[in-house]
């Protein structure tokens, strides 16, 4: 949804009237300030581009402002900010019931939605969560364009991420971005930091590689517990003890067990789902990895050296490090570094 509506407003097919929420925000304030740029040649300054607080403003001086004609020029932009009328009322409010006591035009804004100038793009910018059955939020959905914007995942955020590096003139392998991906959690400010990260990096050179990936990321405390995590999966213990060190430098080392063990749940969880029949879609949603397939895979992958009686024991030795290390028996570092050692033994390369 999100890249089709960045498609249209690129190729100049604006709506009358648009609803925008959801917890992204960052893809959200990309969609308002494509319309912006689309719509305001002259900046935020141009005669034609309005910005009104949701908050002070009434539903009439929206009205107003919607109906006011551009001056020399095909459209203008209104833009409402922290737009409170399509979400529940707030626990304090007085009103017991939400149309029983509308503000003032509220009537005539929903009137608005059924008829809109044509010549005005209307944006309403709302919060996390809108009220569907309230009549203003049932009027915007049947007339207006309503965009729900929550967190890409799966093949939704690779489709993102390589629209965003194709837009600094480079492309990716597609296990590059992958890692990314994974590296940098579905942030896609820092996702767009990120890129931006890789693209100079790479300098003249046309593709982003994995290599690429690891070097930028390196300095991610995340992205180095990760690598972590992989090598104990892959029973690598000179990797394994070599990242920790580096993670060490410049972090406190209990975040490490939860992470381990965190990975190592879901091995167990894929192993077992996968020995009982289910399909890798079926094995995502159990395991709270919907549009993740990828991460579900690469746990399959990484549990084939692994018993489900050795997974359930390194659980164990996870949780006794944890235990160990938080009542004083042994220092978090060597706890950490014997549950690796006992883990990777296991199945040793």
């Amino acid at each position: 949804m999100y890249q089709k509506l960045i498609k249209e407003i690129t190729e100049g097919k604006v709506a009358p009237v648009y609803l925008f929420w959801g917890e992204e925000r960052y893809l959200l304030q990309s969609a308002v300030n494509s319309l912006w740029e689309l719509l305001t040649p002259n900046g935020k300054n141009d005669f034609n581009a309005e910005t009104i607080d949701g908050l002070t403003a009434s539903p009439s001086s929206v009205i107003i402002a919607a109906n006011t004609m551009p001056f020399f020029s095909e459209r203008k932009l209104v833009m409402v900010d922290n737009c409170p009328w399509f979400a529940n009322k707030k626990k304090n409010d007085d009103d017991s019931e939400e149309d029983d006591k509308p503000l003032n035009g509220m009537e005539d804004l929903i009137a608005y939605l059924e008829n809109p100038n044509p010549r005005t793009c209307l944006v309403f910018v709302a919060g996390d969560k809108i009220n569907k059955t309230k009549r203003i939020t049932k009027a915007a959905i049947k007339k207006s364009k309503v965009i729900e914007f929550k967190a890409l995942q799966g093949e939704s955020a690779i489709a993102w991420v390589n629209t965003a590096i194709n837009l600094q003139g480079k492309s990716a392998e597609r296990e590059a971005v992958r890692q990314l991906i994974l590296a940098s959690g579905s942030n896609f400010a820092f996702l767009q930091q990120e890129i931006h990260k890789l693209c100079a990096y790479v300098g003249t050179v046309n593709k982003i590689t994995v290599a690429d990936v690891n070097v930028i990321c390196s300095k991610n405390t995340t992205t180095s517990v990760f690598e972590i995590i992989d090598a104990v999966a892959n029973c690598n213990l000179s990797v394994a003890l070599a990242k920790l060190e580096q993670v060490l430098l410049t972090e406190e080392p209990y975040m490490v067990v939860p992470l381990l063990a965190g990975h190592f749940h879901l091995m167990f969880l894929a192993k077992n789902l996968r020995q009982r029949g289910y399909g890798i879609n079926e094995i995502a949603s159990a395991t709270g990895k919907n549009g993740r397939n990828f991460i579900v895979e690469k746990a399959l992958r990484q549990s084939s050296r692994f018993t489900l009686e050795q997974l359930h024991k390194a659980l164990e030795i996870l949780l006794q490090a944890d235990v160990k290390s938080k009542n004083g028996v042994s220092a978090p570092v060597p706890a950490i570094e014997t549950a690796i050692m006992q883990i990777c033994a296991m199945n040793a390369i």
